[in-house]
């Protein structure tokens, strides 16, 4: 996992790379141990933004279909365990994202796990109206942050533009390889720590 408060890392890989090395990785640790990881690195980074935030704050992972959905739930499950106020809103329909209304935390944390790694197209109507949701949720007070798995919601994995918005992440984890996306286009515009 890449820890880093630059803006430029050493190494940056297309979508199809990280897909295919995050597949040879699945089949390498057939136990659940990459997940483990994977889980225990977003929980973790959670963990320490939470701490910042004031007592009562509570967080909110947004779950996609794919492994970040899968990972963020997961994540969600071991930060519960250790006292934060969690809940969840799986899925991208719209009966899933009508769920946003009224379910966006007075202040806390918001672990977008909506897309991730597999973004291949831009976003239906319904996801970017959520998305700029969040971002709208984000800016309005204080003690209001986002954090992305592998690449904000609404990110191209590879050139950087939004398609057609995307997530505002104060953190971004990075959990297997850097994605190239997060270095081109106006991807430095979406993202703070990675």
């Amino acid at each position: 996992m890449l820890h880093s408060q630059t803006n430029t890392p050493q190494w940056a890989y297309r979508q199809d790379h990280v897909r295919a090395f995050e597949a040879t990785q699945l089949k390498r640790w057939t136990d659940g141990a990459l997940m483990k990881q994977a889980t225990a690195a977003i929980a973790t980074i959670a963990t320490l933004r939470m701490q910042q935030l004031p007592q009562g704050s509570k967080v909110l992972v947004l779950a996609g279909p794919g492994h970040n959905g899968k990972d963020a739930l997961l994540a969600m499950n071991l930060l519960a365990r250790s006292g934060w106020d969690c809940q969840a809103i799986e899925g991208i329909d719209e009966s899933s994202l009508d769920k946003l209304h009224g379910g966006l935390p007075e202040r806390g944390l918001v672990i977008d796990g909506w897309l991730g790694l597999g973004q291949r197209r831009p976003l239906s109507k319904e996801l970017s109206a959520a998305v700029d949701q969040v971002n709208r949720w984000r800016v309005e007070r204080s003690n209001r942050y986002c954090m992305s798995i592998d690449i904000p919601t609404g990110l191209n994995p590879d050139a950087g533009f939004v398609w057609p918005t995307a997530i505002v992440a104060d953190d971004c984890v990075s959990l297997l390889l850097p994605l190239r996306g997060l270095f081109t286009g106006e991807a430095r515009n979406f993202w703070h720590r990675l």
